[in-house]
Parts: C-alpha cells; sequence; structure tokens
C-alpha cells in the first residue's frame, strides 16, 4: 500500500461489481476483491505491493483478472513498477481495462493499455482487442527507459471517449497522454494484468498497486507546468500538466519574466496544454533568468500555484576547430584509484560561444557514436561516457552518455571529435607512452592535456593526472599549465606506395591552410604537381601524393615544398625545402652497414645503434631486423623487426637505431634530430663482448660486427 493514496481510497464507497478497489493491505487475493487466474504466481511483498513470483527457471505468461463490469463514466487508477526495460515480444505488460473474459491468453473483446517496444524508450500505449486482432489506438507522450516507475489515470466517458495520464515519477500529478474516441465495446465483465517474460529474471520484476476502478473522481488536481522550452530569445514554451482554461491562459499578466523582459506581448496556443509566449524584450544570452505563472486554471477551476521556473537562454553559435577540445581521456579505469570503474573522455568549450551537440559526433575509425541535443555553454566541462554508466559520474560534474561510447584502447587509440558538419573539431592518437609514467600507465589514471587553449593534441602537451583520484573529469585539469611550441614542424620521411603515389609524414600535426593545395608540391624531372592530395588522418600528420607519371625505378626525386606550411601553433616549414622521395631497393648484405655502437652506455645514457647506406640506391628499413649472435656459435638470437612502417635510408644517409629517442637527444644532441628510428626494445648487448647483427626476415646476415670491451 502506498500511502499517499490512503485517505482517498478510504473516501470511495464500495458498490458490488461495478466498481473495486485493492491497495493489498490485507494480504489477500481471494477476498474484497477475489483476484482469479495465476494467484499463486503473485504475492504481496513487504512494501503492501502486488508482485509477481512465477517460474524462475524458463519464461512465463501470468494472468490475474477480477470482476468488474463498470465501462461508461469510469476511471481506472494504478501504480504499475517494471524492474527491467520492457520489450516488443518477450519481456511486456498488458493492463486490461476492459475485457468480456477473464483468461486473457483467449480470444476477446476489450481495451488495454500496454507498455513494451523496440529499442531502449518505451511508451504506454492503448490498444483494443477484436477477437485475436489488437488495433494501437493512442500512444502516450511519457517516455521510459531501463525501468518503469509510474502513476497511471484513464477516463472513459459516456461514447468512449478515452483520456489517459500518466506521472511518470510513480505519483499522481499526471500529465495528459492524450485523448482518443472509440465505442468498438461498450460493455466489460473483467479488469485485469496479463505479464508476459521470456527472460527467467524477470519472473519477480512487475510490481502493482492502489486499483482503483469506478466512477469518475471530480479534479481537484491543480494544473502545474512540466517543461519549459526556450524556442528563440523572445519566445517560450510552458506545457501544462492538463488542458488549461484558454481564456484565463490567455491573460498577459499571468506570466511574467525577470532581467527587465517583463510580461508577453502575445500568447499563442499550440493546443489546450500547450501554449506560446512572445516577448518585445529579448532574454540576456546566458543569463539565468525565470518566469513567473500565476491565476492559470484548468477546465475545472483549479487554480495553479505561483509557479517560478527558472530557465536560460543560449545563442547557439556554429562551431569552428578547437572551439571544442578533447581534454581528458581514462582509457584503462582498471584497477581504479577513487573515480569509478569506467572509461570516459571529457570534452571543453575553450570558446566564448555556445553549441548545441545535437548530431557531433565521437570516433576512434572502428566505431562512431553521435551526440543528442545538449546545450554546451562557453568556458564548459562536460564528461562523456556509455550511457549506462551515467549515472557513476553525476556527483563530478555534467555528464552525458552516449548510446555506446567507443572503446578507448589502453594502448592506444586515435579520438576525432567532429561537428554536425562532420568537420573536424579536435583529434588525438594518444599512445601509453603518454602518461610518462610507469606506474601510472598501468591503469586508474587518465591521461590529462596541460594546455587546454594549445590547439594541437600532441604528445608534448599530454601527461598522467597527478590528482590522488587518478583524475578530474568534469573541471580544470590537475596538470594545467602553459604549452609553448615555438618548433617548426619537419617532414620525418616519404615512401613510395605504389608507380605512382607516395606518403609525406610529418612530426606533427598541421594547419591545413594550403596542406592540399596541388601547387604546394613538386616534383623534379618533369613530374611536376600532384593530380590529388588526401590527408590520411584526422590530425593531418600524414598525407598521400598521386601524380599522373610512373615513378622510375632508381631515381631519387626531390619534391619541393612551395607555400609556407605550418603547425597547429603557426610555426613554418622551410619554405623551397626539399625531400628525398625513391622507390625502394631490396635489402641486400652490406647494402646498410653498422656504423656506431654504444653497447656498455652510462647510468644517464641508452644503448644505440647507428646504420649508414653507402649504396646509391633507397632502402626500405621495414625489411631490415636487428639482432645479436652467440659469440662461440654465430648463430643469430635475440632478434627483431627495426620497424613495420616503410621508412627508407636514402643514399649516404645516417640513422641511429634506440629505444629512447629523447634521452639519446638530450646528450648528444643532433643534426638531424629525425633521423632515429625509436624500437620498443633493443637486443641485449654484452658489455665485455658481443655481435652486432643486421639482416633481413630470413636471416640472412646484411651487416656484423665483433665487439670487445676494451674498443672503448
Amino acid at each position: 500500500m502506498r500511502p499517499s493514496l490512503i485517505l482517498l481510497l478510504l473516501l470511495i464507497a464500495h458498490c458490488g461489481y461495478s466498481q473495486f478497489t485493492d491497495d493489498f493491505s490485507d494480504f489477500d487475493l481471494t477476498t474484497n476483491p477475489t483476484w482469479t487466474g495465476n494467484v499463486g504466481s503473485f504475492i504481496t511483498n513487504t512494501d503492501t505491493l502486488l508482485q509477481s513470483n512465477g517460474n524462475n527457471s524458463m519464461g512465463d505468461t501470468l494472468i490475474l483478472s477480477t470482476v468488474n463490469t463498470q465501462a461508461d463514466s469510469t476511471e481506472w487508477k494504478f501504480y504499475m513498477q517494471l524492474d527491467f526495460n520492457p520489450t516488443e515480444t518477450g519481456n511486456f505488460v498488458k493492463v486490461y481495462l476492459m475485457s468480456d473474459v477473464s483468461d486473457f491468453n483467449q480470444a476477446l473483446n476489450g481495451y488495454y493499455l500496454r507498455i513494451g517496444e523496440t529499442g531502449s524508450s518505451d511508451t504506454l500505449e492503448l490498444w483494443r482487442q477484436d477477437g485475436i486482432i489488437d488495433t494501437k489506438i493512442l500512444t502516450g507522450l511519457a517516455a521510459f527507459g531501463s525501468s518503469t516507475n509510474a502513476g497511471i489515470r484513464v477516463t472513459r466517458k459516456a461514447g468512449g471517449e478515452w483520456t489517459f495520464y500518466v506521472d511518470p515519477n510513480g505519483g499522481t500529478q499526471y500529465q495528459l497522454q492524450g485523448s482518443v474516441t472509440d465505442n468498438t465495446h461498450s460493455s466489460t465483465a473483467f479488469f485485469g494484468l496479463y505479464c508476459k517474460y521470456s527472460t527467467a529474471s524477470r519472473f519477480d520484476q512487475y510490481l502493482f498497486d492502489d486499483f482503483y476502478v469506478g466512477d469518475i473522481i471530480g479534479d481537484t488536481i491543480k494544473p502545474t507546468v512540466f517543461a519549459l522550452s526556450t524556442l528563440s530569445n523572445t519566445e517560450l514554451q510552458l506545457n501544462f500538466s492538463e488542458p488549461v482554461d484558454s481564456a484565463i491562459a490567455a491573460t498577459l499578466t499571468n506570466y511574467s519574466v525577470d532581467n527587465g523582459v517583463g510580461v508577453p506581448t502575445s500568447i499563442q496556443f499550440v493546443n489546450s496544454e500547450i501554449i506560446q509566449l512572445t516577448f518585445a524584450s529579448p532574454f540576456p544570452d546566458g543569463v539565468p533568468g525565470t518566469i513567473s505563472i500565476n491565476n492559470v486554471e484548468d477546465e475545472n477551476g483549479n487554480v495553479i500555484a505561483p509557479t517560478t521556473i527558472p530557465f536560460t537562454y543560449y545563442l547557439i553559435s556554429v562551431s569552428q576547430p578547437f572551439d571544442v577540445v578533447i581534454t581528458e581521456i581514462m582509457a584503462d579505469a582498471n584497477p581504479p584509484v577513487n573515480l569509478p570503474l569506467a572509461e570516459y573522455i571529457e570534452i571543453h568549450n575553450r570558446s566564448n560561444k555556445t553549441f548545441n551537440l545535437n548530431s557531433w559526433s565521437i570516433t576512434d575509425g572502428t566505431s562512431t557514436e553521435f551526440f543528442p541535443t545538449y546545450i554546451l555553454p562557453a568556458g564548459a566541462y562536460l564528461i562523456v561516457c556509455d550511457d549506462s554508466n551515467e549515472n557513476l559520474f553525476t556527483s563530478f560534474g555534467d555528464v552525458l552518455g552516449l548510446g555506446t561510447l567507443p572503446t578507448l584502447n589502453d594502448a592506444g587509440d586515435e579520438l576525432t571529435l567532429r561537428n554536425g558538419n562532420f568537420e573536424v573539431l579536435d583529434f588525438v592518437n594518444y599512445s601509453r607512452d603518454w602518461y610518462k609514467d610507469d606506474l601510472k600507465d598501468d591503469g586508474g589514471f587518465s591521461l590529462e592535456k596541460i594546455d587546454v587553449d594549445y590547439p594541437c593534441s600532441n604528445e608534448q602537451n599530454w601527461t598522467a593526472s597527478e590528482n590522488l583520484d587518478g583524475g578530474t573529469p568534469g573541471y580544470l585539469n590537475s596538470v594545467d599549465g602553459d604549452f609553448i611550441d615555438n618548433t617548426a614542424p619537419a617532414i620525418l620521411y616519404t615512401s613510395i606506395l605504389n608507380s605512382s603515389e607516395f606518403i609525406v609524414v610529418f612530426n606533427e600535426p598541421m594547419d591545413t591552410s594550403n596542406l592540399l593545395d596541388l601547387s604546394t608540391y613538386t616534383l623534379d624531372y618533369s613530374v611536376g604537381s600532384p593530380t590529388n592530395v588526401m590527408a590520411n588522418n584526422s590530425d593531418y600528420t600524414e598525407l598521400t601524393l598521386t601524380f599522373a607519371t610512373v615513378f622510375q625505378q632508381g631515381l631519387i626525386y626531390e619534391l619541393t615544398v612551395n607555400s609556407a606550411l605550418s603547425d597547429c601553433s603557426g610555426n613554418q616549414l622551410n619554405i623551397n625545402s626539399t625531400y628525398p622521395v625513391s622507390i625502394a631497393e631490396q635489402l641486400m648484405p652490406n647494402t646498410l652497414i653498422i656504423n656506431e655502437v654504444l653497447f656498455n652506455p652510462k647510468d644517464d645514457e641508452v644503448d644505440f645503434v647507428e646504420i649508414y647506406n653507402p649504396t646509391s640506391r633507397a632502402i626500405d628499413l621495414s625489411d631490415l631486423w636487428l639482432a645479436n649472435a652467440d659469440i662461440e656459435t654465430g648463430v643469430i638470437d635475440n632478434s627483431l623487426r627495426v620497424t613495420s612502417k616503410a621508412i627508407p635510408i636514402f643514399p649516404e644517409q645516417y640513422m641511429v637505431l634506440s629505444k629512447d629517442f629523447a634521452t639519446l637527444f638530450s646528450k648528444y644532441g643532433s643534426q638531424n634530430p629525425y633521423k632515429f628510428v625509436d624500437l620498443e626494445t633493443l637486443p641485449s648487448y654484452n658489455n665485455a663482448e658481443g655481435i652486432v647483427v643486421l639482416a633481413d626476415i630470413n636471416g640472412t646476415r646484411v651487416d656484423e660486427i665483433h665487439y670487445y670491451e676494451d674498443w672503448h
């Protein structure tokens, strides 16, 4: 029994079978009223709610009915709770308001309410049943998600005028769902429940209370405003909980907005429950305001309580790149430190504009999820997660659950945020190295952007969170600071893909100005400019250039960059700089040689192997394997591939192989800091003596050196 209805139910007279009430406080389904059907499959629980208790090992259909013959000028009221997400065919409920038979599995004539649809959002529907034919005659407005908690009121007047109301919070503040006239069936014999479940775990998840079937009770409920919408900077829409008196609701002085806006100049009725107000003065952009509502009456003379509703109007702008950026990534939440065990990203509106996120998207290249309507004000932070985890983050700040957040790979991923026009707003191509902390990269700590106003998302501007909880979802990052980039971008390498295409790889994200212009690039040997330039990723670090000319084996072309290309910070690549391009030759013995080895580094140094191309042809490093060999037998051991990327090493060019380029560069410097290949690890080289081997995939030696400690 739900206490809020006790007084009401005590005032209702019992008149035989023409009407009935049941709050289940007597724990008895056999009398007052008498229920029939699968009575043994229902219980009255400790909260005095009627609860299903069917077969818990397999699906079943549970029916409960009681006699009722009243149909005209009748009201049905009850409470319904479903602890699951109803479905269209497997798990749903019908509440038979009118039926000529007690067994609802049979062909019958009557009407029922039903909830259960395909998808995660369900509404209540009114259906008519003619024998075995079911026809939907009215669909409600209130939507229910993963569970249902509803107060329901239905009336039927003589002549078959049906009206039904719902309180989606389970109370008695009913909101009109709609009306329809259908008088196909005008008499009834039974009222009851039809609970269908195909999932065994749903056996006890249908709950009901406070049934009333009888005369229509006089309306004493005051109207309320259950929704307010800003239509423009001078228009508001009010949704009332029930039809209102049109003459009184049209009185301009019943409404007033603060911030100097005043009363409306006109009122438009959408229908008897929805009105639109137009004001002469605009609402201030981004300034919280309130509307006061008084004197409005429903059609039965019930007067609305003095009502004040807050609202804020935002001028919605069109987003530009980097207006909204990705500022935090929780890719590996396990084991959690002091945050929910769930992945999330954080976005931040760094502009002075307001955006509607409707149709924006986030993608990792494998899956894409679109944003619903959501207003993101200037300066706001927003936690974005899977909608199943949304409740976990509500205490941390503003949160928005998406249908399925793209999986954030622990080792690294490429995330791209786009607006509704599919324009790239921000991108992050993170990896485990970005944590810069061997403990925090094992899980429980987020990656945080250091300077959110620096537009480019490169490794130097990200690091592991310093917050003791493991991250700062929804507010300023713990590592917040200034990041200054004064370093010009560079082309790391070019690599031919086929007879007429090659890629150009930059060391950092590039600005798109001139980047995709055909005239920006020319190739010598009369090849000229490309016929097409295409970006291969969202951060514009790799391009594919297509030419009309077929490349010749053995030629080393020069690519000239004719325009001032810039990185995201505006640092420019040298104009008219040139870069070699060539079809790489097969790796053969002595096509690469070992030029320098550090096998016994100091404590603040690392091993490295420097190689050199003594030939007149380019060699593809993806064919090269670095190894050591047994000093007794000479057998190759502990080999690893230098790179899976088709990086060429050109004639008379040096390349350094190491597992820690940053340490090498800080220690020794370099005239060309981009002629390094960072390896996950290096073969083990003994300090006293060892053999360094260059080989191909088949183990054929390209070069080797047998070193000794006294060579130092």
